[in-house]
């Protein structure tokens, strides 16, 4: 398996950290140790520019949890990986939960002019920050309102040091702010008929899946979306609960996992088979497949 050349730091960003950063997406066990003795020698910066699919660029602020694993290369590699295989030139997707927009901005650059992006980010600061980041990709639309079972206004959840916890969930946790945000039922947005088949729906929204597939019969029945990559939180999201959503009939189910290579220097992306019946209480994420389609992953497939 080739190195993943999807994202990479860009030239003003400490040579070192650019050189761990590679080795990263390279996938090198043990990266994460290897960056705290990197930042020891270096200093972090407290933001930096991001090039995603090596071209598009992505504004970070490092004092965020879940960007600075974006810049060290240690975020979803995997699933990156995954996302490049099965967006096509022209094609169609959803980024539900996008935050400041890798996930967007990566499907724009695999979709291209022709294609199509939506993008739902209900936060408004983060919001302000995802709109910066696609600013010159016109194939992105961001809608600025959460998905739900129902329409109104609730909740969300922001916590210190870590955006991509937001949630409208209860979470019982330490919260910095909650801000009203309108909901909407992802079958009732204009954005979302107007689309065709949709390669790829990705959702990352800390246990909110549920609610947001209860809003989405219909495009569920329809039958448009070739593939999704779900987060499985086990209080929350289970694939039991998934299985309904996208039957055996015409989709494979897979978790997305890194396991250790045959020379056990790095890490391989594997796609291991679901298990419905042995489940456990692991938090991975999930890709539903048509069957189709599995021909495209059908390398990273565990043997």
């Amino acid at each position: 398996m080739s190195r993943s050349p999807l994202t990479r730091l860009a030239p003003d960003a400490p040579l070192l950290h650019r050189l761990f950063h590679e080795l990263a997406t390279w996938r090198l066990r043990r990266s994460q140790t290897y960056w705290k003795l990197a930042q020891q020698w270096v200093k972090a910066p407290s933001s930096a520019t991001l090039l995603v699919n090596g071209q598009h660029r992505l504004s970070l602020r490092l004092g965020d949890l879940a960007e600075r694993s974006i810049y060290q290369g240690v975020y979803e590699q995997t699933e990156m990986l995954i996302a490049s295989r099965l967006v096509d030139p022209g094609g169609h997707c959803l980024d539900i939960g996008a935050n400041i927009g890798l996930y967007s901005v990566l499907l724009a650059s695999l979709c291209g002019p022709q294609g199509r992006v939506v993008s739902f980010e209900p936060s408004p600061p983060v919001r302000e920050r995802l709109l910066a980041n696609t600013r010159e990709l016109s194939q992105v639309t961001v809608l600025p309102f959460a998905l739900g079972d129902s329409p109104g206004q609730l909740q969300l959840e922001r916590f210190q040091g870590n955006e991509g916890l937001a949630t409208l969930r209860k979470s019982g946790w330490d919260v910095i702010e909650t801000i009203p945000v309108e909901v909407r039922r992802l079958d009732d947005v204009p954005e979302v008929h107007a689309l065709g088949p949709i390669d790829l729906l990705k959702i990352d929204v800390e246990g909110w899946e549920p609610q947001v597939f209860a809003g989405a019969p219909e495009l569920l029945r329809s039958g448009r979306i070739r593939a999704a990559l779900i987060e499985v939180t086990p209080d929350f999201v289970r694939p039991d609960y998934l299985e309904p959503l996208f039957p055996q009939e015409q989709y494979a189910l897979f978790k997305v996992r890194s396991l250790p290579s045959r020379t056990r220097l790095r890490l391989r992306p594997v796609l291991l088979p679901v298990e419905l019946r042995t489940l456990d209480n692991t938090q991975f994420n999930l890709l539903a497949i048509r069957r189709e389609r599995i021909g495209r992953v059908a390398d990273l497939l565990a043997r």
